[in-house]
């Protein structure tokens, strides 16, 4: 059976482990603020990619930049 005085000296120690914890520096504590935000750049430069690939389709599909194209090829390959 644990003393009164075991209990109180595990009590302090216990006690001096959570202050100990809490006067630790800065850097050890992770941020949890940045958490995600790779990933909404990620989802960013996705639709942009998305976006840009979409205007590229919509202007190389005008009957300007086809027959543009079109004669590119033939003179090529002529």
């Amino acid at each position: 059976m644990r003393t009164v005085t075991t209990l109180a000296g595990s009590l302090k120690e216990r006690l001096a482990q959570i202050e100990a914890v809490g006067r630790r520096p800065q850097a050890d504590i992770p941020d949890y603020r940045e958490a995600g935000g790779i990933t909404a750049e990620y989802a960013i430069a996705i639709l942009t990619a998305a976006g840009f690939a979409g205007l590229l389709l919509a202007i190389l599909q005008s009957d300007a930049v086809r027959g543009w194209l079109l004669d590119i090829v033939q003179r090529a390959l002529n």
